[in-house]
Order: structure tokens, then C-alpha cells, then sequence
């Protein structure tokens, strides 16, 4: 009978670590795609400028979340600010290129998370 309770414990244990763990997954897949995001919309005038040689890096659904922000965010530059100036200073077009001048994303920087020290690998047993 001890046995059993003792086993029955450790089941339930092994649940509540599948379970951390799991939370735990989600918690970092969460971050990471909040952190791409933030960075698109950081950096959206230089990806949209230099989407031939970093077409690669993002998802299908990434470049069509930047081009539709981008749009939007033109839309809302003409609509709120150009309509105020003079007609001599509304001539606004988006599909000029971008200065040379312009912010390039650090290449050389973490983009998510760096690894301080080498940790072990952690496996549980299938009972």
C-alpha cells in the first residue's frame, strides 16, 4: 500500500514538471515572436528597403505583417500630418529610397537571448 502511494506521488511530480516545463516553453516561444515583432516594427524602413538580401530571415506572414504596417503607417503620415503643410510641402512619396543616413539594425547583437555558461540536459524518465 505504501508503495503504490509513494508511486502514485512520484506520477503525480512527473505531471507537474511535464506541466512547468511546458508553461515554461510557451512562456519563451511568447517572448520570442513578441521580440521579432518589436524588432520589425523597429526596424520596418530598412527590411522593406533591404528585402532583397534579407528576404530570408523573415516568414511570409513576417513580410506581410511589415508591408501592411507600413502602408498603414503611410496612410496615417499623409492623413494626420502632410494635409496640414502647404501644398508646396505635401508632395510625400513613399516609394523613394531611404537615406543612407538611415539606422542599420546592429549586426553583431543579440537578437533573443544569449548564452551565459553551458548547462545540462535534463530528461525524464517515461515510465
Amino acid at each position: 500500500m505504501l508503495k503504490e502511494e509513494s508511486k502514485d506521488i512520484e506520477d503525480v511530480l512527473a505531471i507537474d514538471a511535464y506541466k512547468m516545463e511546458l508553461e515554461r516553453i510557451k512562456f519563451l516561444l511568447k517572448a520570442y515572436f513578441r521580440t521579432r515583432l518589436s524588432k520589425i516594427e523597429q526596424q520596418l524602413f530598412y527590411l522593406i528597403e533591404a528585402r532583397e538580401s534579407i528576404g530570408t530571415n523573415l516568414s511570409p506572414n513576417e513580410w506581410k505583417y511589415a508591408f501592411t504596417l507600413c502602408a498603414l503607417r503611410g496612410n496615417y503620415f499623409k492623413e494626420n500630418f502632410l494635409k496640414m503643410l502647404p501644398n508646396l510641402y505635401r508632395d510625400f512619396e513613399g516609394n523613394k529610397p531611404i537615406p543612407s543616413e538611415m539606422a542599420i539594425p546592429p549586426k553583431d547583437s543579440y537578437i533573443f537571448v544569449r548564452v551565459v555558461q553551458n548547462g545540462s540536459i535534463y530528461q525524464f524518465d517515461n515510465k
